[in-house]
């Protein structure tokens, strides 16, 4: 299956804070319409806190989790359509 998003940005690795400035900079900024955001499952304190300023963020129209969607990395990651 290959999946295409216009955007993709992989914040494995990144303080929440930092990682959730680094979406901003790409909601705000870019044209994209989805985006497909990875960031692990880990101990689940970066995943849960970007789903969390995701569901809260008046610049993204829909978002679905990877999980939901059968993606590859499911849980894993996350797609934001602006």
């Amino acid at each position: 299956m290959k999946l295409f998003f216009d955007r993709q940005i992989d914040l494995h690795g990144y303080f929440l804070e930092d990682a959730i400035y680094e979406l901003e900079e790409i909601l705000f900024c870019s044209h994209s319409e989805s985006i497909l955001v990875i960031h692990g499952h880990g101990s689940g304190v970066l995943k849960n806190g970007l789903r969390k300023f995701i569901k809260n963020n008046d610049h993204v129209k829909s978002f679905e989790y990877g999980e939901i969607l059968n993606l590859p990395g499911g849980g894993g990651v996350t797609v934001v359509w602006t």
